[in-house]
């Protein structure tokens, strides 16, 4: 033990005494309504210290039945995503798809159920009704971050006359697009034509569309990027599209076009001519 570097001796003390202390200081706390700052700091320290993989049923189960206000849900599911992130033996990467590869490599199915409890954890704050919805929005990040198996159920279920609207809409949509789960286009277009949507819920899927970066954009995108009543859409789609690196098809649809609206417009004055003329002739 005295061979031990100090820091490793106090990462060692933390881990073995500091957090399950903390833990089952915190879970029986009384008075916890009017506690909620040293909650809050509970819980900032707790996500501070690796290797609570252990006691994370506990800290499900507290942050699920305690009575705990905004800003202590939020450290809560901090401390909670910290463990999720942590979980990455011998390679980080920013891919979740190999994350999880890593971890069913080097963890046991016991181990890798601790993330489990947690997605559900985040899940259920996520869907609950009791929650605000900037807390729900929070979970649905922390619990998407990872790509969970039941993303494409949470994705795919999506109300479409909540978009743009509602904070867990617009998380679930950012975690669309940041793990570029192309197959979300044919469920973008699903929801585009299922209703009549505003602008700002356009705007959403045109910004969701552009983060996917996808050759399935030009399909979804190059009619409203001209056709939408709303001129702000239209530019959005366009410079989405130019963006994209499909400059030359926004170009050639602009001038496909101005000349379909030069022949309807020398088609106008020739049915007016001959309508003037005809009105002479009946004079």
């Amino acid at each position: 033990r005295n061979d031990l570097p100090p820091l490793l001796m106090m990462e060692l003390v933390a881990v073995g005494y500091v957090a399950p202390a903390i833990v089952e200081w915190l879970v029986d706390l009384p008075k916890i309504e009017e506690r909620q700052t040293v909650v809050t700091t509970a819980f900032d320290t707790l996500e501070t210290i690796s290797g609570i993989r252990d006691s994370s049923e506990q800290l499900c189960s507290f942050l699920l039945d305690a009575p705990l206000e905004d800003r202590a849900m939020h450290a809560g599911i901090d401390m909670l995503g910290s463990i999720l992130v942590g979980l990455v033996p011998y390679q980080r990467t920013e891919n979740p798809v190999q994350e999880d590869h890593f971890k069913q490599l080097f963890f046991t199915d016991e181990e890798l159920s601790v993330d489990e409890i947690i997605r559900e954890t985040l899940q259920q704050i996520t869907n609950g009704e009791t929650y605000p919805s900037e807390v729900q929005a929070h979970a649905a990040r922390t619990w998407l971050s990872v790509r969970p198996p039941e993303i494409h159920d949470a994705l795919w279920k999506i109300d479409p006359s909540k978009i743009g609207e509602d904070p867990v809409v617009d998380a679930k949509l950012e975690a669309a697009a940041n793990h570029r789960l192309v197959e979300f286009v044919d469920a973008i277009e699903e929801f585009w034509e299922s209703a009549e949507p505003s602008s700002n819920q356009i705007l959403s899927l045109v910004e969701t569309l552009d983060e996917l970066e996808t050759q399935d954009i030009i399909r979804v995108m190059l009619t409203p990027a001209f056709d939408y009543d709303d001129q702000s859409v239209c530019e959005a789609a366009r410079d989405a599209l130019i963006e994209s690196g499909y400059e030359a098809e926004v170009k050639r649809e602009a001038k496909r076009r101005n000349g379909l609206d030069r022949i309807a417009a020398r088609y106008d004055m020739m049915s007016d001519a001959t309508e003037t003329d005809r009105e002479i002739r009946d004079r």
